[in-house]
């Protein structure tokens, strides 16, 4: 068969028997096998491609087909020899495409060999060679072959058509793209048109002549361009053609003439003029040499630049002007060219003769003025001469210090007073003259030195060293001729010309008291002719006059002296007056100023003569102080007219004079005014008084309260009594005050109660009094001596209530209720009936009893209200005690009240109360307590009434203990009922509270070693029944009787040992009860010892929540089988905690029998190891 000729076949196939047939059409498709290789479509693949394209173009698709189906005519294509690093064949669609760029110039075809593979098992493939031409581009410019940068053309010898160069070129390209087909053009360079190119060959000529001295070179750029088309490429290079010369011009100058001035005094290195010529043409037929005429020896020319110099110094003052030829010649060899210019050369003046003063010999000409010559005097006039021309020979005058009093003309050179003159202040000056040129560009000076001396005249008068002065005597100096009489000495001066009758200087006295003073003529000093008194005169003024009188035009001048006479201290202080009265109010505030004595001092003010210090005499202890600068008196503290009424005060004012004081004294008097500042004050701060609770004649006077006012009876005002306020023992508020009243009687107050008042109600009371003026008083009290109010005092009386018997002791509920375990020894502790009195002392000392009827189970504790069991209990289990509790106090004598509760005891078996142990702190407990109620309620379906919270051991554990209720049958249930109806729903006690697992769930007295029966038979019962058996069938002797039962009650014990009651209450023996010092195994809690002693422990009891509910109010409870009945604010649960010792004191009424069981426990319980060993005590 061959799927890839007939894939599949169909027939009928007919089967007949020889009745009947039956045709069914066969379809046979035919599976294939790869068993066909991949065949290309061509043989050979010829492909061509430009050269330019960039990497990854696609070129030709090779195509094979596979005529199987399937994964087996899948074909794939690969490259697998020739160019492969060039191209790659797209696996997939067959696709050639380029790896690399291409160049037609380097490699123009290339081969590859592809295969194509199918995916068949096994694979089959095929190969074909593909050919690939790649097509040339444009791509190469046409370049010029070794050009050469310029060559040389000689002008004028060339003719039209003369040949310059040819240029070749090469291209890589072909065809027209390459060489063959170039094109030649001249594209810049040749305006004119002179070159001329053949276009094909590159052959460059000259078109037209060419001169060299119109354009001596030709930069052309030259195009080669191939003939692509749009896509030519070109190449452009420049030659430069260069013209050659021939001597065909002559020099030229610019100009046929030049004319220049120079100075005389011209540097000879200077450059005065280039003369230069030009000559067009090139080399030596351009290049020119310069030569001069008619210099006469004077300048000199440059042969190369044509540069004018001068060879020699000029004069203008020889000669002023020269004429010179210069010619210029090239150097073109035997046809040399030349030409001439003419130079018209005028020489300027230079400044280098200096100007000469000739009218003056310095140091020796000599001229006199008088100081009082006017401004504008002519003094001399200088003459000077310069040889130079022009400005250089111009000369202007002047003075070399412009600030002396002097000026020249700076045309005529005349000397004139320029200023005032002064003898005195300079009698000779020396003159510097200069005559200076206007030479440019330095001018040239002429000095010569003129003296000029000044004339004396009388032009000074005297003048005073100071024009006041001002001196000082002490009075009561000696009068002239002593020596002291000098005062002071005036000074004056003439700046006349001295030794002459100008300067010569005479003092006199012209204004002033010429009888008290007198001058010296001649020295000037001042003199006192009497002893000076300062208080009658204290200053003087004189006019002292200084002439020089000798001089033929005498002038004079003045000067006045001020005399002050010095203080001596020849006064004493006197006070305006000598006594000073003065009335003040004695609310005065301190630092008041009160009045100001004055005193007045004749000597010298403002000097310590005539300072006054006003003081007291001696050290006064007065409320006033004296400002010893001012005399100001001020209140130094305060004023009390009921103290001190007057002050009479002596003030000295005194000098402060050296070396001796003046002083004087004065008297003053200040008398005060009573004003109401005093306020009426209480005769104590606080008073106490008492009344018995049961007073009852109203209105009863509790205190009298006196008081005073120290105000004078001008003063005086009335004053009220008033309640203020009423408080309470701790200091509350009471709100009604009318329980008092208050009676006000002159200056005493009455304190009355009004009704009566209930010890137990308010123990004390505190009763504020305030007694007030009626009238607005004033002072410190109220904050200022200017400030109102209202003057008062307060007074505390505190009433004390005494205590009477008016109240009977109250329990604290009318009834209680409580359980005991039917094991609690005697004097267990089962519950407190606790009763307050209100009274105090002994009237409410409470005390308690029980009926006589309730004596013989129980007793009570008389001061505490504890109830204790007095007997054995086994017998009771399940049964109710109802006992009557009596409170009274005062110790029951007269007057004594007393009040009764009911108590209901339930005894309980110690496996009617349940022990869950948590592992976590007692607070976590504390703080979930009512969750674990309901949830215990909720999975057994019981009461639960917990009994007591307790912190076990260790103290990371936590013991909840509680016994739990039937509802239906209102009856305790034991452990083991508990057990079985917590047994389906166990695991939600391990979650009872989160982190805080149960570790056990155990009876309060441990688990037994075996299941006990339901009810336990009362051991001491039985022994009681057998000695009663004994008895009637033994008549033998007393001493076997009391063997027996001894006996039986050993038996006894050792079954409640069994039943591990014995376990809960005694634990470990001590040492008292080990026989032979053997201890028994397994016991690890109190020992025997402990017994009668009290546990450290709570044992709570609980009222039982069922049988108080006659008169409780029950109303907002829906049922007491709801969640909110196990609550404690519930009032149908109520629960008490009462602290029992477990173990009662061995207490002098028990007997030496009773005190001897803890060891014939202990018997028993050795001789018992062997038989049981399996005991174990928790």
């Amino acid at each position: 068969l061959n799927r890839e000729t007939v894939n599949e076949y169909i027939f009928d196939i007919s089967a007949s028997d020889s009745l009947n047939s039956d045709v069914a059409t066969v379809v046979v498709t035919i599976e294939d096998i790869n068993d066909v290789r991949p065949n290309f479509t061509e043989s050979v693949y010829v492909a061509s491609i430009i050269e330019n394209v960039p990497p990854g173009s696609s070129i030709t698709t090779v195509i094979a087909n596979d005529d199987d189906t399937g994964e087996s005519g899948a074909v794939t294509y690969g490259v697998v020899d020739g160019d492969i690093a060039v191209f790659e064949v797209d696996s997939t669609s067959g696709v050639i495409t380029t790896l690399t760029a291409l160049d037609f110039e380097e490699t123009n075809s290339y081969h590859i060999l592809v295969s194509g593979t199918d995916n068949g098992v096994p694979q089959l493939s095929s190969e074909v060679r593909v050919e690939i031409q790649v097509l040339d581009f444009n791509d190469c410019p046409p370049e010029f072959v070794n050009p050469l940068p310029s060559m040389e053309v000689a002008e004028e010898t060339v003719g039209v058509g003369s040949i310059v160069t040819q240029f070749e070129i090469d291209d890589c390209d072909s065809g027209l793209n390459g060489r063959n087909g170039t094109r030649f053009s001249i594209i810049a360079g040749d305006i004119d048109g002179r070159f001329s190119i053949t276009e094909e060959s590159g052959l460059l000529t000259v078109a037209t002549p060419l001169d060299r001295e119109t354009q001596e070179s030709y930069l052309l750029s030259i195009q080669a361009m191939d003939s692509a088309g749009i896509n030519s490429l070109s190449s452009v290079i420049q030659i430069t053609v260069i013209v050659t010369d021939i001597n065909d011009n002559q020099p030229e100058f610019v100009q046929s003439s030049f004319s220049i001035t120079v100075s005389e005094g011209e540097d000879l290195s200077q450059d005065l003029i280039v003369v230069s010529a030009s000559d067009s043409d090139a080399g030596l037929n351009g290049e020119i040499e310069y030569s001069l005429e008619g210099d006469q020896g004077i300048f000199r020319i440059n042969e190369a630049t044509g540069a004018i110099q001068l060879g020699n110094t000029l004069d203008r003052e020889t000669t002023e002007n020269y004429t010179l030829t210069v010619t210029a010649r090239d150097r073109g060899g035997d046809e040399q060219m030349s030409s001439s210019a003419t130079v018209f050369v005028t020489v300027e003046d230079e400044n280098d003769n200096q100007p000469m003063i000739v009218n003056i010999a310095s140091g020796v000409t000599t001229v006199e003025v008088n100081e009082r010559a006017e401004d504008e005097y002519q003094v001399f006039q200088v003459n000077a001469t310069d040889a130079d021309a022009g400005r250089n020979g111009e000369i202007f005058y002047s003075l070399e210090d412009a600030s002396l009093p002097f000026r020249i003309s700076s045309m005529q050179g005349v000397i004139t007073v320029n200023g005032p003159l002064d003898y005195e202040e300079q009698n000779e000056y020396i003159l510097v003259v200069r005559a200076v040129d206007q030479g440019s560009p330095m001018q040239l000076t002429g000095i010569a030195t003129l003296t000029v001396e000044i004339l004396d005249q009388n032009d000074n008068a005297p003048v005073f060293s100071l024009d006041t002065y001002a001196s000082e005597q002490q009075e009561n100096t000696a009068a002239f001729p002593d020596p002291d009489s000098v005062i002071t000495v005036v000074v004056a001066t003439d700046r006349d010309q001295t030794d002459t009758p100008n300067a010569e200087i005479e003092y006199s006295i012209i204004g002033g008291d010429t009888t008290t003073f007198g001058v010296d003529p001649v020295t000037g000093e001042i003199f006192n002719r009497v002893i000076l008194d300062r208080e009658n005169v204290s200053e003087y003024e004189l006019i002292i006059l200084a002439n020089n009188s000798l001089s033929s035009d005498p002038l004079s001048a003045t000067a006045t002296v001020r005399i002050t006479v010095q203080d001596e201290n020849d006064e004493m202080p006197v006070f305006d007056r000598d006594y000073f009265n003065m009335t003040i109010s004695e609310l005065v505030a301190v630092d008041t100023s009160i009045l100001r004595v004055l005193a007045t001092d004749r000597d010298e003010e403002n000097n310590p003569n005539s300072e006054i210090s006003y003081i007291f005499p001696r050290q006064t202890d007065n409320p006033f102080h004296l400002d010893q600068n001012t005399g100001e008196l001020f209140l130094l503290r305060s004023l009390d007219f009921e103290i001190t009424n007057q002050y009479i005060l002596t003030v000295i004012a005194e000098d402060k004079g050296f070396p001796v004081q003046q002083s004087s004294p004065a008297t003053v008097v200040i008398a005060l005014i009573d004003e109401n500042d005093e306020p009426p004050r209480f005769s104590q701060d606080a008073y106490t008084s008492s009344i018995s609770e049961l007073e009852d004649d109203f209105p009863f006077l509790l205190q009298t309260v006196p008081y005073q006012d120290l105000d004078t009876e001008v003063n005086h005002v009335t004053s009220e009594i008033v309640i203020d306020r009423v408080l309470g023992p701790d200091g509350e508020l009471i709100a009604d005050p009318s329980l008092f009243m208050v009676n006000s009687v002159a200056t005493t107050g009455q304190l009355l109660l009004t009704r009566s008042v209930d010890r137990e109600d308010i123990a004390s009371y505190q009763v504020i009094l305030l007694v007030t003026n009626t009238e607005l008083g004033m002072g410190e009290l109220c904050g200022g001596s200017n400030i109102s109010c209202t003057l008062s005092d307060t007074t505390t009386v505190t009433v004390e209530i005494q205590d009477e018997n008016d109240n009977a002791p109250q329990f604290e509920r009318t009834s209680y209720s409580a359980e005991v375990s039917t094991t609690a020894n005697t004097g267990t502790s089962v519950l407190t009936a606790r009763a307050s009195d209100p009274d105090t002392g002994d009237f409410g000392q409470v005390q308690y009893r029980l009926a006589e009827s309730d004596q013989g189970r129980f007793r009570i504790d008389v001061d505490t209200g504890t109830i204790f069991t007095r007997d054995n209990l086994e017998s009771l289990e399940g049964v109710t005690s109802l006992l009557i509790v009596t409170a009274f106090d005062n110790f029951g004598d007269g007057p004594s009240r007393s009040s009764q509760a009911d108590v209901e005891i339930l005894i309980l078996n110690d496996f009617q109360r349940v022990l869950i142990g948590f592992n976590c702190d007692i607070d976590t407990i504390l703080n979930q307590e009512l969750l674990i109620v309901n949830t215990l309620q909720n999975i057994s379906s019981l009461t639960i009434v917990l009994e007591s919270i307790e912190t076990g051991n260790p103290t990371t554990r936590t013991n909840f203990i509680f016994h739990a209720i039937d509802p239906a049958s209102n009856e305790i249930v034991d452990y083991f009922e508990f057990l079985m109806r917590i047994e389906t729903r166990d695991d939600e006690l391990a979650t009872l509270v989160d982190d805080c697992p149960v570790i056990e769930i155990i009876p309060i007295g441990g688990l037994p070693t075996e299941p006990p029966s339901p009810v336990y038979p009362n051991a001491l019962d039985t022994a009681t029944t057998v000695v009663i058996v004994l008895c009637g069938i033994l008549t033998a002797g007393a001493g076997i009787l009391v063997f027996l039962a001894f006996r039986q009650r050993y038996v006894a014990l050792h079954d409640v040992r069994h039943k591990l009651l014995a376990d809960v209450f005694y634990g470990t023996p001590g040492s008292a009860s080990m026989v032979d010092n053997v201890q028994p195994e397994n016991y690890q809690l109190e020992p025997l010892e402990l017994k009668g002693q009290a546990v450290n422990r709570q044992n709570p009891m609980f009222v039982h929540p069922y049988d108080n509910w006659a008169g409780i109010d029950t109303s907002g409870v829906e049922s007491v089988d709801d969640e909110s009945s196990m609550k404690r604010d519930n009032p149908l649960y109520e629960s008490q905690e009462i602290r029992m010792e477990m173990f009662a004191d061995v207490s002098d009424e028990e007997t030496e029998a009773e005190a001897d069981e803890a060891e014939l426990l202990a018997a028993a319980l050795q001789e018992d190891e062997e038989e049981d060993t399996s005991v174990t005590a928790i």
